[in-house]
């Protein structure tokens, strides 16, 4: 039992440190689908949703929508959204969060179905050259791809993507990985055989019961799979009350690594994808550019990135050093056409909320929410406050970083 004020503020600052996270969205119904390591808080959407004052009627943006959490919140408090995001996988999550008009009772039958035939498994056939051999046992491999055939031949969409995703969240447990992100860390003893149906089964189950608490809603909720900075140019001007965003961390992480094993599994490609990506990663960039122009145009910002590329240029010692002096160009280039867009299709009077981790490159701290909230300025954007979050540490430098959220006011 809380006894004081004290007690009241201590458990709101610790959410409040989490808001950057998708730590506490694991328990969640619906969000608890599928854990989704570049995600944010779903208390931080509802606190944002309360705080500006957000009404049915009101429209959500989040051009970073990832799997969804800021639409799924919108949607259980019967608020419009909007939510793009260029990768096909956390679109197809956010697509099948959103639908709650999925014929249970039928998903509950076609699941017994499956149950009564799983031993058919072994007449699954396994080619030699398959990549997903080697993050799971031949066994296993074969209950998995076959409870997928028996998924995509569902006609029905809505229960073909529960069962699908259902899948896919069962492919990590049974993995010989125990890392999938940036890099796959496999176990030092490979499983043989695992529950894969029971496992399945459960994590349908718990699907089904979470659509069974929130019910029918038929609250316009939008998802668009492609890239921000092309797709907003369709939203109209002044057209949206709250923005609630996370972009891609100056971190040089290729985002798609992300979701590598499940795009892999249901077959999307990501090369395409990967083309078009917030360049926040060397990994990203052209393998013969070596330079690129600053295309902002307020002197004094351009300036500064001008000047944080030349240091981290004179930090490459040999050919094969990461090329952070074109990455960081690029980024806030990229980063720059984006809320170019924002602030047009914000109202005035609206807010947009950013969340954002800081940088230390080559030992170079660069200040990325200082310099996104420079950029927003520019375009005509009130700042009204860079609210740090929490604290984060690198194991590569000592360089003290934090995550915050830049607010702008139109």
């Amino acid at each position: 039992m809380i006894n004081s004020i004290n007690e009241v503020s201590q458990i709101h600052n610790m959410k409040k440190r989490l808001y950057g996270t998708f730590q506490i969205n694991g328990s969640l119904a619906l969000h608890s689908w599928y854990k989704y390591l570049a995600g944010f808080s779903a208390q931080f959407v509802l606190d944002s949703l309360e705080n500006y004052k957000i009404k049915p009627n009101d429209i959500v943006l989040d051009f970073f929508g990832g799997v969804g959490t800021t639409s799924v919140v919108c949607k259980k408090n019967n608020i419009k959204s909007i939510s793009i995001e260029l990768n096909p996988f956390p679109c197809f999550v956010a697509e099948t969060k959103l639908n709650w008009n999925v014929n249970l009772d039928i998903t509950i039958s076609l699941l017994s179905i499956l149950e009564k035939r799983q031993n058919d498994y072994r007449t699954i056939k396994i080619s030699k050259e398959n990549p997903l051999n080697k993050f799971f046992s031949e066994k296993i491999l074969k209950k998995l791809l076959f409870i997928k055939k028996y998924a995509i031949n569902i006609k029905d969409e809505g229960i073909r993507n529960i069962f699908l995703l259902s899948l896919i969240k069962t492919l990590k447990p049974v993995s010989n990985c125990i890392n999938f992100s940036p890099y796959f860390q496999y176990r030092a003893k490979k499983l043989k055989d695992a529950e894969v149906f029971e496992i399945f089964s459960d994590n349908l189950m718990d699907m089904v019961s979470d659509l069974r608490k929130v019910g029918k809603n038929k609250t316009f909720s939008k998802v668009i799979c492609g890239d921000s900075k092309e797709e907003m140019k369709k939203i109209k001007s002044q057209s949206i009350d709250l923005v609630i965003t996370s972009p891609p961390y100056l971190n040089n992480w290729d985002y798609s690594w992300i979701t590598k094993l499940e795009s892999l599994f249901l077959d999307y490609e990501l090369k395409e994808v990967r083309d078009k990506l917030v360049r926040s990663s060397t990994y990203l960039l052209d393998k013969d550019d070596n330079s690129e122009e600053c295309i902002i145009p307020n002197k004094k910002i351009k300036q500064e990135i001008g000047f944080l590329s030349k240091k981290l240029g004179k930090k490459k010692d040999n050919k094969s050093s990461k090329k952070f002096d074109v990455m960081v160009i690029s980024y806030f280039n990229d980063m720059y056409l984006i809320l170019k867009e924002m602030e047009r299709v914000m109202k005035k009077g609206s807010h947009s909320l950013v969340v954002l981790g800081d940088s230390g490159l080559y030992g170079i701290h660069v200040k990325t929410d200082e310099i996104i909230g420079k950029i927003g300025a520019s375009l005509g954007l009130r700042l009204v406050n860079i609210e740090v979050l929490r604290k984060r540490s690198a194991s590569r430098h000592k360089i003290p970083l934090r995550e915050s959220i830049v607010i702008f006011k139109k």
